[in-house]
């Protein structure tokens, strides 16, 4: 019993250092992922770093693996939901999008992942970083697929190409929010998204 309800405690105290991480990461994006800028942003020493994380590849894996979870609890739920049409589904996904990032002051996390490909000498948490943003491309690609085949976008559309699109400028959108703290981006990403890019036939 206590043994569980000690480890209960690990996973808390890690995901409240994981938030700490990804706030500083992405407030400074020109902060190289080190042992020294983790320690700042979840305001521990090393000591104690070492105690929770085996290594600083460690802890970025622990903090991709977190933000998989994260993006698989928002997504699947909506993008899964037969009873809707598939590019319905995708706009249902960004209307929630909005809600939850103005809500809960969430994280853009492809420009973080992208930082982390180009900066971390471990392979293994390249390919984590790689794996986190083509999850998301590939349940894109499947509403679009469906779509594609249901004939609700024309068959010469990349869907490929639109998905990544489509991730990348809501990423853009993200930052253009954080910068300014004007919702206005949000809702125009929103707009185009339902008028221009998931335009049916």
């Amino acid at each position: 019993m206590n043994d569980t309800f000690d480890i209960d405690i690990q996973l808390t105290r890690k995901n409240d250092i994981t938030l700490k991480a990804l706030d500083f990461f992405t407030k400074n994006d020109k902060a190289q992922f080190t042992i020294e800028n983790a320690c700042m942003a979840i305001e521990l020493g090393k000591e104690d770093f070492y105690t929770l994380y085996r290594s600083m590849d460690d802890f970025l894996i622990q903090l991709i693996a977190y933000y998989t979870r994260t993006i698989q609890d928002l997504t699947d739920p909506i993008l899964t939901d037969i009873k809707v049409d598939p590019l319905r589904r995708i706009e249902n996904l960004y209307s929630h999008y909005v809600d939850y990032y103005v809500n809960r002051n969430a994280f853009p996390f492809s420009t973080i992942a992208s930082r982390i490909i180009n900066s971390a000498e471990s392979e293994e948490v390249r390919q984590a970083a790689c794996d986190v943003i083509n999850l998301v491309k590939h349940s894109h690609y499947n509403c679009l697929l469906e779509a594609k085949k249901i004939g609700m976008i024309d068959f010469k559309v990349d869907i490929d190409k639109l998905s990544e699109f489509i991730i990348y400028a809501w990423e853009g959108t993200l930052h253009c929010f954080y910068a300014t703290g004007s919702i206005k981006s949000l809702f125009t990403f929103n707009t185009i998204l339902k008028n221009n890019l998931l335009k049916t036939k």
